[in-house]
């Protein structure tokens, strides 16, 4: 086997399902079903386990958008309840919502946009913007009736008076937005579904608060606002609730609208301190942005993570397997991890053998730490297995999977690129926070270059396919049988046997011209 799999530091076969090109990752449950129905015939003692699953981080990640999405609209409705102190006024604010964020699936529909984690994000971003108009045009409204005006008057005269307000506020946000969703580039294609999403929800919110919520407002009659400000003969049952809390709501906040009046005026009446006051505040945060740092894609934690490791050139499969039990036995002496899954590559041609051990954890309510927090541990502990260059450990980069700095040396000179590989890869090691160092530079693969005295070995009657595959039994061995172990592993058995008769050794040297070492050219650096 040249590419063994561990499951928890055992032999395992390991499949690989992947989806055909422009199929949807998480269509995967006809795959989870034939899994289910083939434990019955598998041979006894064999099980089926599923490993890895790239559906789930993507079925994660818009279960949480979509949980956000929900908490931010029901919180926007509370808060507007709070404020109007009114649950028809509510209502009618609140039916922007569901009719703004069901009505966007339509121009998503049209754009070939789908219900991904974009979208949903750009939704709950845009949520507490949707009625934002809708708020605006209820309460002038409100405040019309209180006038004395009749509802339809006032829903009239009220939507009019604002409507200039609410279109520039709207068309503020869109010429934010639409920009973004047309821009180029690698941010462009991410932004793309963000930005167009955002424009559409918001212009089907404008139109819902210029058209429903006016209706709604002149028909349904609200007792409580005729009575705003009135003493009350008796108190309801409202009151004596609900009433109750919305009463010390409003109490507060017009406490913090005479506070906030008693700064304006002084902020008035103080102009230049006003504005050194802002200049100071500006200045300072500029200074707390290298302490805040900067990414392009948050890294977010699935429960899994990735330990990648090499073995130097000309190692054996069987010693790098050994590191590879080594290195997962470590890992699983964490309480948060669930299982192991190692591989190992032998096709490289530098003549390595990598290791890539996938780690899965588990879920990140059940754990206290997070994946970088162990990631910090792990590198620390790694560093007792001796043989072993770790090259990876951790989530890998949101965009690509590969490395977050990379730089590159490129000359015609192979030998000369090789010593400024090392050059470099020594002082950059020194460097406080880098870890997980690697170049495309590796150490020499050692091969020897064989000429054949084709009329010595035709003397001997022998070809040179015969001496080639006498020199790989003495050099690499035969597979001669396998041997099962007691726990039920099955080993290769590896003998290095002697010549026949027809390619003795004498025979060999008296065929072969003296060996000369060649080693291979080297890659261009990136580390």
């Amino acid at each position: 086997m040249e590419s063994p799999a561990l499951y928890n530091g055992q032999r395992t076969l390991l499949l690989t399902v992947q989806k055909s090109q422009d199929e949807n990752t998480i269509a995967v449950d006809g795959l989870r079903k034939t899994l289910a129905e083939l434990q019955p015939e598998l041979p006894r003692g064999a099980k089926l386990e599923q490993v890895g699953d790239a559906s789930r981080p993507i079925r994660v990640s818009v279960e949480n958008v979509r949980r956000t999405l929900i908490e931010g609209a029901v919180l926007t409705v509370l808060i507007v309840f709070l404020f109007l102190n009114s649950w028809r006024s509510t209502v009618i604010t609140g039916l922007t919502l569901p009719i703004a964020l069901i009505g966007t699936f339509l121009f998503m529909y049209a754009f070939g946009f789908s219900i991904n984690m974009v979208t949903l994000m750009a939704l709950s971003l845009c949520v507490g913007l949707l009625i934002d108009d809708a708020i605006v045009v209820r309460e002038n409204i409100v405040r019309h009736v209180q006038m004395g005006k009749t509802p339809y008057q006032a829903s009239l005269d009220g939507t009019q008076e604002i409507g200039l307000a609410v279109l520039a506020t709207t068309f503020s946000i869109v010429a934010v937005f639409l920009p973004i969703g047309f821009m180029g580039g690698i941010i462009g294609k991410f932004f793309h579904e963000f930005g167009v999403t955002i424009v559409a929800a918001v212009l089907i919110s404008m139109f819902v608060s210029f058209t429903l919520d006016p209706m709604l407002s002149s028909v349904w009659h609200d007792p409580e606002i005729e009575a705003h400000g009135k003493a009350k003969d008796k108190l309801t049952l409202y009151d004596k609730t609900i009433g109750r809390v919305t009463g010390w709501f409003d109490r507060t906040t017009e406490a913090l609208a005479e506070g906030y009046q008693k700064i304006l005026r002084w902020s008035l009446a103080h102009k230049l301190a006003t504005v050194l006051g802002a200049v100071a505040i500006f200045v300072t945060s500029l200074f707390m942005v290298p302490l805040l740092g900067t990414e392009f894609v948050p890294r977010s934690d699935y429960s899994e993570t990735n330990v990648s490791f090499h073995t130097p050139v000309g190692s054996s499969l069987e010693l790098t397997e050994s590191k590879a039990r080594q290195v997962e036995a470590i890992i699983r002496e964490f309480p948060e991890v669930r299982y192991t899954l190692a591989t190992l590559n032998t096709g490289t041609a530098q003549g390595k053998i990598y290791a890539a051990i996938y780690v899965r954890l588990v879920d990140r309510n059940a754990r206290k730490r997070s994946v970088d927090e162990m990631t910090a541990v792990l590198r620390e502990r790694l560093k007792q297995v001796p043989g072993i260059t770790v090259t990876h450990a951790g989530l890998a980069d949101p965009v690509g999977g590969n490395k977050q700095i990379e730089f590159s040396l490129q000359g015609a000179d192979l030998r000369e690129l090789e010593r400024l590989s090392r050059l470099a890869m020594d002082r950059i090691r020194d460097v406080p926070g880098l870890v997980d160092l690697d170049s495309s530079v590796k150490a020499d693969k050692p091969t020897v270059a064989i000429a054949v005295k084709r009329e010595a070995a035709s003397d001997l009657g022998l070809s040179v396919a015969q001496i080639a595959g006498a020199l790989r039994t003495l050099v690499a061995g035969q597979t001669v049988g396998n041997w099962r172990a007691p726990d039920d592993q099955t080993y290769d058995v590896n003998v290095r046997l002697a010549p026949d008769a027809r390619t003795a050794p004498q025979d060999l040297n008296a065929c072969l011209s003296p060996p000369a070492t060649t080693p291979t050219a080297a890659r261009a650096s990136s580390a």
